[in-house]
């Protein structure tokens, strides 16, 4: 949303003061067609709404990001759901100790990769969903607006 600065007083300017001061204090404009806009251009100032294909890509990119940036916690809250139990002194001790020792564990044993077991599936699941997510709301929006 751009805000033009308007010229100030002649009272004003001898008394110092500058147009950010004077704007900070004025009410802000009311939004206009143009400010509800999906993407803007650096190079021109054209304004254009995202194809549904860039719409898709976009959703695409969000799905696998957030599953890459999950998945080794998802590791571990499935490690810790399946963990076996031991018998000791007549009663059950489970094998972690927490998020953070079974986290440990997995570095430890089988590395950082060892954090992202199976997550190719899921990272592909992700992707389909998050594409047509955004693709169906763009969709939907659009009818709405009509």
């Amino acid at each position: 949303m751009s805000q033009a600065t308007t010229p100030l007083p002649a009272a004003a300017a001898s008394a110092g003061h500058n147009n950010k001061t004077l704007a900070s204090t004025q009410p802000l404009p009311t939004p206009t067609q143009s400010d509800n806009v999906l993407l803007q251009t650096s190079r021109s100032n054209s304004v254009r709404k995202l194809s549904p294909a860039e719409s898709a890509f976009c959703g695409a990119t969000a799905g696998v990001v957030s599953r890459a940036i999950v998945a080794p916690f998802d590791v571990v809250k499935i490690t810790l759901q399946l963990q076996t139990q031991q018998r000791s002194y007549a009663f059950l001790r489970p094998t972690n100790d927490g998020m953070l020792a079974c986290a440990a564990r997995i570095l430890r044993k089988e590395g950082a990769r060892g954090l992202f077991k199976g997550n190719l599936s899921a990272e592909y699941l992700y992707l389909t969903y998050g594409a047509v997510q955004f693709l169906v709301f763009d969709a939907i929006e659009s009818t709405l607006k009509q």
